[in-house]
């Protein structure tokens, strides 16, 4: 199984909007996807609710967790919470749990989209250690235009 974060310590960029459609797109080709919600917002997890399956993705963190497979294409979704908010403590045998969980479900699914939250943290790392492709959406407003224009001129001082 391939996993692709999607991933950027902002808020309103459209992450959520872009892992449910990479979900959607990956099941309309025929792939068995599972979609990891680490955002306490759950708006992917409210978009794909037909999809959930009863698991709390906070849950990953916490203990091995047996993850339903998939014998065809489709979506299953272990959905956002509150419960995220308090995995907060960057701890190596949280981020393991994650790693372990993602590795055992990579058995029964051919990718897994997962949706962070907008604030850097745990779940954001964990995220990122377990995934092999990471996708940064951005919004190129005028503050961001700017903030990108003073990266790029230090950055070359």
């Amino acid at each position: 199984m391939k996993a692709l974060v999607v991933n950027n310590e902002k808020g309103g960029v459209g992450k959520s909007t872009i892992a449910v459609h990479l979900a959607w797109y990956f099941a309309e080709r025929g792939k068995r996807v599972l979609f990891l919600d680490l955002d306490p917002q759950s708006n992917g997890t409210t978009t794909l609710a037909a999809h959930a399956v009863g698991i709390d993705a906070a849950a990953l963190f916490a203990r091995p967790v047996a993850v339903p497979s998939m014998a065809s294409a489709g979506i299953r979704v272990l959905g956002g919470s509150a419960a995220l908010r308090g995995i907060v403590a960057v701890d190596g045998k949280l981020i393991e749990q994650f790693r372990s969980n993602i590795k055992d479900a990579s058995r029964a699914y051919d990718i897994a989209v997962i949706d962070t939250p907008p604030t850097f943290g745990v779940r954001n790392l964990a995220a990122l250690i377990a995934g092999q492709f990471v996708l940064a959406s951005i919004d190129l407003d005028d503050y961001a235009s700017r903030a990108l224009k003073r990266c790029s001129s230090t950055s070359s001082a």
